[in-house]
This record gives C-alpha cells, sequence and structure tokens, in this order.
C-alpha cells in the first residue's frame, strides 16, 4: 500500500462539532464511519468529512473506521492516494500484505490543521482487491476554521476598526453621567469560531449585552456588546478590555474622560482680589445707614466644557446686585464674569443675606451704622415702650393731687444719636417738664436720658396734650378723679351790740384740715333797718368783697393783711358777710353796735368758679 502526501501530527484535538456529513450511496461490501469528538456517523464512498479547526494554525482529527461486510476471503488494500490542501493528513492502513478480515474494523486517523481563515478541501483514494479486481473507495475531504475580527463604534460616531492591544475611547461625558461603545467581533473565516469569555476592568468601566459564556460565532456572523463608562472625575480614566477566544487571550485598552464645568471664585474689594468657595463670609465694611458699600465676585470656568449659570440673585434684604450679566449665562472654559453686590442698610446692626451663583451660595454680612432710638415711659415701676405717635398713660389721679411718668430716650444703634428739644405741643396748666437735659443733648451707642412729666389736675375728666421729641410726637393722656368732699366751715365774730364807728372782727375756720390748698373770696352785705343802702359800710381794707386762703392741711383762713375791717355802720343798719370761694380769715368793723349780722361762706378749687 502507498500514498501520496504523508504529515505529521502535532496533537489530536476533540471536535467540538462536526458539519455536515455527505452521505453517498454505494453497493461496496463495507461499513465506514466517522468520529469527530463525541459524533459518530455513517459515511458512503463519495462521502465528505468535514472538519472545522477552532482557530487558524489548530488542528482537529477525525478518525475513519472502514469495515469489510462481504464473504470473499482474499481482500487487501493496496493504495492510499490523498489529492487538495496540505492541510490534511492521514495514517496509515495495513499494507498489501494483510489480508482484511471480513467485519474486522480498521481505522485511520485524518488530522486538519488550519491555515487559513478560507474553507479548504482534499481527497482520499483508498483501493482494495478483491479477489483480482480492484475497487477504490473515495472520501471527500472539506476544512473550515473561524477568524475573528474587532472593531467598535462610540455612541455618536462611526465604525473603527481595532487591532489586539488597540484603544478604544469611550465618548466624554458629564459626571456621574454615561457614554458608550458598541464592540463587535466578527467572524470573517469559514467555520464557527468560539468566544470563551469577555471582561473589563478599570474605574467607571462596564460591559452590557454580554452574550452568555462560550458563545459560538457562525463564520459571517458577529457578536456584539456594549462598554458603558460612567465617569467620577474630569481626568481621564484607563481600562481594559479582555475577550478570551479558544487559542489566545486578547486585550484592548480603554480610556474616558468626565466632562464637567467646574466654577472658582474670586473676591475684589478695592485693589485687593481673593480666592473665595462657595459656603464662605463675605464680609462688607461698617457702612452707615442710607449709604452703600459695594464688593465684586468674580466666577471663572476652570472646567473642560462650556457651564450654565442660570442663576444670580440675592436672598435676604440689605443687599442687591446693581452689576451682572444676564442669565442663563454660558460661560465657555476659561471665560469669567462679575457679580457687583451693594450693601444698603437702614438701620444699624448686623445684616445678612445670601447671595446665590448658579448652585453655589455664599453668606453676606455687614453691620449697618446708625442711631436707632426708642422711647419708653414708666409709671408705678413698669416701663411701656411707646412708638411715634403713641400715647403716653398716666395713672388717675384726684383733682389736685399730682402724678409723674418718667419718660426715656434709648439709643439702642452703634452711633450717637442728638436731641435738639423735647416740649410740650401747646401751652398746658396741667402737664409740665422737669429734669429735662441740656440741648442738643447727645446719647452714645446703649445710653439713656430721661426726664419726668408731671399732671396736675384742676378738673375732674381726662385730659390730653402732645409731647414733642424734635419732629416725634406723643401723646399724652391722664385722667383725672372728682376730688374729696369739703369739710364744713364756721365763722367767729364778736358778740352783742356793736356801737358806731366800731370796728368787729371776723374769722373763718374750716372744721377739720383739707389735704389741699383752697382760696375764696369773703363778701359783705347787711341788712338796713331804714331800708337804706349806706356804701359807708365796708371792709377796712375798702369794698365789700376780699379774698382769702386756707393753706393745705389748715383749718384757718388767711384774709388781706390778716384783717378787714366794716366802717361807717348807722344805727339802723344790719350787716351781712358772704365768703365766697377762695379763701377765709379777716374782720369786720361796722358802724354801731347794734347791728345784725349774718355770714355765708362758699368754698371752691382753683380753676373753678
Amino acid at each position: 500500500m502507498t500514498r501520496k502526501h504523508t504529515h505529521s501530527l502535532s496533537m489530536i484535538l476533540l471536535l467540538l462539532g462536526v458539519a455536515g456529513l455527505a452521505f453517498g450511496q454505494s453497493s461496496l461490501p463495507w461499513a465506514i464511519r466517522v468520529q469527530q469528538g463525541q459524533n459518530l456517523q455513517d459515511l458512503s464512498s463519495g462521502g465528505t468529512i468535514n472538519m472545522n479547526a477552532d482557530a487558524v494554525g489548530l488542528s482537529t482529527s477525525a478518525t475513519l473506521s472502514l469495515t469489510y461486510t462481504g464473504t470473499s476471503t482474499t481482500v487487501n488494500f493496496v493504495s492510499v492516494q490523498y489529492t487538495g490542501a496540505l492541510d490534511f493528513s492521514y495514517t496509515s492502513l495495513p499494507d498489501s500484505t494483510t489480508n482484511i478480515e471480513p467485519n474486522v474494523p480498521m481505522g485511520m486517523v485524518i488530522t486538519f490543521r488550519a491555515s487559513t481563515r478560507d474553507k479548504v478541501y482534499g481527497k482520499l483514494v483508498i483501493t482494495y482487491t478483491e479477489g483480482k479486481t480492484n475497487v477504490p473507495i473515495t472520501i471527500n475531504l472539506g476544512g473550515t476554521a473561524p477568524d475573528f475580527a474587532f472593531s467598535y463604534t462610540p455612541q455618536g460616531g462611526n465604525a473603527t476598526q481595532l487591532a489586539p492591544g488597540g484603544l478604544i475611547t469611550l465618548p466624554a461625558v458629564a459626571i456621574d453621567a454615561t457614554s458608550s461603545a458598541s464592540v463587535s467581533i466578527i467572524n470573517r473565516g469559514s467555520g464557527t469560531g468560539m468566544v470563551n469569555a469577555i471582561s473589563a476592568t478599570g474605574e467607571g468601566f462596564q460591559l452590557t449585552g454580554l452574550p452568555l459564556p462560550a458563545s459560538t460565532v457562525d463564520a459571517g456572523k458577529e457578536l456584539k456588546f456594549t462598554v458603558l463608562y460612567t465617569p467620577k472625575q474630569v481626568d481621564p480614566s484607563l481600562g481594559a478590555l479582555a475577550i478570551e477566544l479558544v487559542d489566545r487571550k486578547l486585550t484592548f485598552n480603554l480610556t474616558g474622560s468626565g466632562l464637567l464645568a467646574a466654577y472658582a471664585y474670586e473676591l475684589v474689594r478695592g485693589g485687593t482680589t481673593s480666592a473665595i468657595v462657595p459656603g464662605q463670609l463675605i464680609a462688607f465694611p461698617d457702612t452707615n445707614a442710607n449709604e452703600s458699600s459695594s464688593v465684586k465676585v468674580r466666577v471663572r470656568n476652570t472646567g473642560n466644557t462650556p457651564g450654565t449659570v442660570s442663576n444670580i440673585s440675592i436672598v435676604g434684604t440689605g443687599y442687591q446686585i446693581t452689576d451682572s450679566p444676564i442669565v442663563p449665562l454660558t460661560l465657555k472654559p476659561g471665560d469669567s464674569a462679575s457679580v457687583v453686590v451693594a450693601f444698603n442698610p437702614t438701620l444699624s446692626g448686623t445684616v445678612t443675606a445670601k447671595l446665590r451663583i448658579g448652585t453655589d451660595q455664599f453668606d453676606l454680612s455687614g453691620t449697618g451704622m446708625a442711631a436707632a432710638m426708642k422711647y419708653y415711659f414708666q409709671t408705678a415701676g413698669i416701663s411701656s415702650e411707646v412708638q411715634n405717635n403713641g400715647t403716653v398713660v398716666f395713672q388717675p389721679v384726684q383733682v389736685g393731687g399730682s402724678t409723674s411718668v418718667r419718660f426715656l430716650l434709648t439709643n439702642t444703634g452703634n452711633l450717637p444719636a442728638s436731641v435738639g428739644s423735647i416740649s410740650l405741643g401747646s401751652t398746658s396748666t396741667v402737664f409740665t417738664l422737669s429734669e429735662l437735659p441740656a440741648f442738643p443733648a447727645t446719647i452714645a451707642p446703649a445710653a439713656t436720658v430721661s426726664f419726668l412729666i408731671t399732671y396736675k389736675p384742676v378738673a375732674a375728666g381726662t385730659s390730653t396734650a402732645q409731647l414733642k421729641v424734635d419732629a416725634l410726637t406723643f401723646n399724652l393722656s391722664a385722667p383725672a378723679n372728682p376730688p374729696a368732699a369739703l369739710p364744713d366751715y364756721r365763722f367767729g365774730s364778736a358778740s352783742g351790740a356793736v356801737e358806731p364807728l366800731q370796728q368787729p372782727a371776723v374769722s373763718l375756720a374750716l372744721v377739720s384740715p383739707y389735704p389741699f390748698a383752697l382760696t375764696g373770696t369773703l363778701t359783705l352785705s347787711f341788712n338796713s333797718e331804714v331800708f337804706v343802702t349806706d356804701p359807708a359800710v365796708q371792709f377796712a381794707t375798702g369794698g365789700k368783697i376780699v379774698t382769702f386762703s386756707i393753706p393745705a392741711g389748715q383749718t384757718k383762713a388767711v384774709f388781706q393783711n390778716n384783717d378787714v375791717a366794716i366802717e361807717d355802720v348807722p344805727a339802723d343798719h344790719g350787716i351781712a358777710g358772704h365768703a365766697q370761694g377762695k379763701g377765709v380769715p379777716g374782720r369786720l368793723e361796722p358802724d354801731a353796735l347794734d347791728v345784725h349780722r349774718h355770714a355765708t361762706l362758699g368754698l371752691l378749687f382753683p380753676g373753678l368758679r
């Protein structure tokens, strides 16, 4: 037995699949079987053995079994002839000297070592002799192998061929967002190929749409999956994609970067520029009330992508933006814009607010400088604040008595205050001011000046007035209760007959002391027995009316010069004295001793007649 081509075998691999064994019809007395891995199939002369290598450069084998089923006792193999691609090799059958026993299998191993991704062909012709006749058995051979190529298509881009060790660049994307690239494994070969595993490493990289492990890829087909990238930083990230085939493990590099519009801030105050960060306090200089101070805040995009500032605003009072770009504002990398913030206090004290630029925020703080006056009045030890046009209320007091309210001016601001005048709005007989400061009065911060307002009512009811403190007006309201009832009174005078040209004395006294001073008048009248009014009858001081007073807490009336006389009273006249309203003691001096005297007294308070 001869063979045209002999090929050495480097290894025999288990064939995982057999594609299309061809079956032909033959009447030859042979049972032909082919086993590739676990696959066992019958074959007839003229049939084809298709062999698929796992990759170019790898081998696969098939065992060809021949069993003679005839009845001849003289059967021998004559030759084995092979034609075709050099990718096939085989082992020998028994030579021609060996007689073939019926029903005894004889085998040969056919090996295919792929040298190309294209399909190759070969033919085995096994000639045997049965008796004296040579008969050929024909076995056709077909060899295939896969061949993988790689490409990737970035999100929104075009497909790019990819060689082992090549770079897959993921599109740059905003921090915490995700970009992707589709990876294709294309089988350009003639046979089925297998991908054992696919994996990725590197921060921010992950795979999706992966096939099941050990996936097969038919000839002309492709396997696809997706690489995802979610950046956590602006700086580029590096990773690796590994694809394990049957014969090798391929690695591809991964890279991606994050897009971020990052903002840096500067504070420009006067001629000084300093860096500030969101959340930091921007302090303004002390500023007088109703004046203004300002600072400039500059924002710059230090990131690697354009950013949009959608909002620039002040939250709070006392501050305003006096110069600002129109929003929404787009800043390219490196671009900047400025915002001018003014502090406009109207009162004393610390004023806070917040400046918002996009999603960033800064605290604002400044102190308004001003005097801040507050006004109080104290009654019975209790202080009550009163506003401009408010009312100062006095405690009730009886007519003839008095009560006082202390009025306080307190400077709660941080600059001195000046008071130019304090007065009653109109002339008042019942309200008076005392303990006034010298004007203009300066009131230091946290200091207080005060004065007294005294109320002395002369009539029952409520008295009102206005208190003026510079341009401010405070209403005064004071109720007065009626006075206590007056005690009874009595006259004291000489008794018996009064001779002409004599001056009898008369006095007036209260039955009990009265707490308030009293004043009044005593009026003289008389009854004449001759029914003629004599003008000579009068008080010694002249006239028929004299004033008197009774000091507070005493009972005796005090007249003018302490005495009064009634003169030139004829013997035929009677004399009557009438006291009215404000006062008492004195003397009446009649002209005669035999006059009839009569006196009455009425008492009134000052201001009441």
